[in-house]
C-alpha cells in the first residue's frame, strides 16, 4: 500500500441568499461586512470574551448542561419562526 496525501481543501464560502428567500421568504436586511462591523463595535464596547468557555464548545456545553440535568430530553427541533438576530434593524 502507498501513502497518497490528501489534496488540498479548496473552501468558497461566497453563497447566494437566493434560494433562502424563495424557499422561506427571509432576505438578510444586512450584509456581512455590516456585521463584521457591528461584532468589532460590540466587542469594543463590552470587551473580548474567553472563547475557551465550554459555552462555545456544542459537545463540552451538552455535556456540562448533562451533567446538571440540563441538557434538553430530545434533540431541538429548528423553529420556523425568525430567531433574535442582534444585526436586525429596528
Amino acid at each position: 500500500m502507498k501513502f497518497v496525501p490528501a489534496p488540498p481543501r479548496v473552501r468558497d464560502y461566497e453563497c447566494s441568499n437566493d434560494k433562502m428567500t424563495s424557499v422561506v421568504g427571509y432576505t438578510p436586511q444586512r450584509t456581512v461586512p455590516m456585521a463584521i462591523a457591528y461584532m468589532i463595535s460590540w466587542i469594543r464596547s463590552n470587551g473580548y470574551m474567553a472563547f475557551d468557555n465550554p459555552r462555545f464548545y456544542n459537545i463540552r456545553w451538552m455535556e456540562l448542561l448533562k451533567e446538571q440535568g440540563k441538557a434538553p430530553v430530545t434533540p431541538a427541533r429548528p423553529s420556523l419562526e425568525p430567531a433574535s438576530n442582534p444585526c436586525a434593524r429596528s
